[in-house]
């Protein structure tokens, strides 16, 4: 046999036999079938379909703080888009307060959502989705973080809705994010020719909570119908934190299988387990977090998980602490205590020495509380809705250079102390 076709055949034999020698990928445990899933389209274009923030859509990065980079695609058709991705790939991670979106392929319970994130005050073990710190070391590690599904404190209510031009097609809208417009004239579910008013393609249907139609003239009940936390179009579901993340944290967002379709079966994960395969290292330490029984998750457990995926938080704060720091020369910006070292040039006095007697030997460079009071209420007169309330605000005494204030004090005065 010639020996370089020998070669040749043992080399495709090793290749072929490769795969049965190398272990599969593993994920945290098997997903659940499900006739509603979480969508994750990576082809979709012109961005992929997945949900987000989500550290599938970083790359590696050697010199960032964070090791990683936020890796969008920076084919558009515009210069404008394009250097606003380059931008956003600077960036070495996501946001602390930015909106958590995810679609699905199908309608999902919204009543089901409502009731377990809208109406309960905030109580944690009946939600059906959770926000959890799975950074081993992190003051909040293993805490679900608060947040708003419908809660109301994220209202896209426009103000003044008539500054959007004559030819604007929809000159009557309350938000500019959801569609109030039903464009579906004949009823056949179908888009008809002259029914596309906004000329996007797309039979736009009222994104109104179930049940309810309030009429064009209904401002008020029209504002309490629109779901801002949900869009009927791409079934998103969209959370947002109710207090910034920690800088530089990794988080795991849990979908559970309390979480219903419009049929009341739980949703699922669009892979064989209940995670990206890639994001298993970084969602271990949910195993341990569930496994101790947390009860503000209401006993969830793994086999209650129907899809989870992490995310990281990018650096907020560290330069404003290298500066800080700088100053006082300590860090890599220690050379900024030598550029632009501390001088006082001059102190003003507050007082002149007559108005210094036996009985009152005030300091001349230091305002007295009760003084402060009668300045702030002058302030606050010319303040609108300034609330002046009688003795100490919540029960405090507030203290400045010393001396208590039992006097009125100005909310706005609190506010400047504090």
């Amino acid at each position: 046999m010639n020996r370089k076709h020998f070669s040749f055949e043992i080399l495709v034999f090793s290749l072929l036999a490769l795969p049965a020698c190398t272990d599969a990928p593993e994920g945290l445990a098997p997903s659940q079938p499900a006739d509603t899933t979480v969508k994750m389209d990576f082809l979709a274009k012109p961005l992929p379909d997945i949900p987000l923030p989500n550290d599938l859509a970083t790359r590696y990065d050697a010199t960032s703080p964070t090791q990683r980079r936020i890796n969008a695609s920076q084919l558009a058709p515009t210069s404008f888009e394009i250097l606003t991705r380059e931008n956003i790939d600077m960036l070495d991670g996501w946001g602390v307060f930015a909106p958590i979106t995810l679609s699905f392929t199908g309608l999902i319970d919204l009543a089901g959502v409502q009731a377990a994130h809208a109406k309960d005050g905030f109580a944690l073990a009946n939600d059906v989705i959770y926000l959890i710190d799975i950074t081993p070391g992190s003051p909040t590690y293993g805490k679900p973080a608060l947040v708003d599904i419908g809660q109301g404190n994220f209202p896209v209510i426009l103000k003044d809705r008539a500054g959007y031009w004559e030819n604007d097609p929809r000159p009557d809208t309350l938000s500019l994010f959801f569609d109030e417009t039903d464009e579906d004239v004949n009823h056949n579910g179908k888009l008809d020719e002259g029914e596309d008013t906004d000329l996007d393609g797309i039979l736009d249907k009222p994104n109104y909570l179930p049940g309810l139609t309030p009429t064009a003239t209904d401002l008020a009940g029209r504002a309490d119908a629109l779901m801002y936390w949900y869009e009927r179009e791409t079934n998103t579901l969209i959370l947002r934190p109710l207090t910034p993340l920690r800088q530089r944290t990794t988080y795991a967002v849990v979908v559970t299988r309390r979480l219903k379709d419009a049929n009341g079966k739980p949703v699922g994960s669009p892979f064989p387990t209940i995670n990206h395969t890639a994001q298993t290292e970084a969602l271990a330490p949910l195993k341990d977090i569930l496994a101790a029984g947390p009860p503000e998750l209401g006993g969830l457990q793994l086999a209650d998980v129907a899809f989870t995926w992490s995310f990281s938080t990018g650096t907020i704060y560290d330069d404003l602490n290298a500066v800080r720091n700088g100053l006082y020369g300590q860090g890599p910006q220690a050379y900024l205590q030598d550029a632009y070292p501390a001088e006082m040039s001059h102190v003003w006095p507050v007082w002149s020495a007559a108005d210094m007697t036996a009985t009152d030997p005030h300091n001349l460079f230091v305002v007295p509380g009760e003084k402060m009071t009668d300045i702030m209420r002058l302030i606050a007169g010319q303040v609108p809705d300034a609330n002046i309330v009688s003795g100490p605000v919540d029960g405090e005494r507030l203290s400045l250079a010393g001396r208590t204030m039992p006097h009125p004090v100005p909310r706005l005065m609190r506010y400047l102390l504090r």
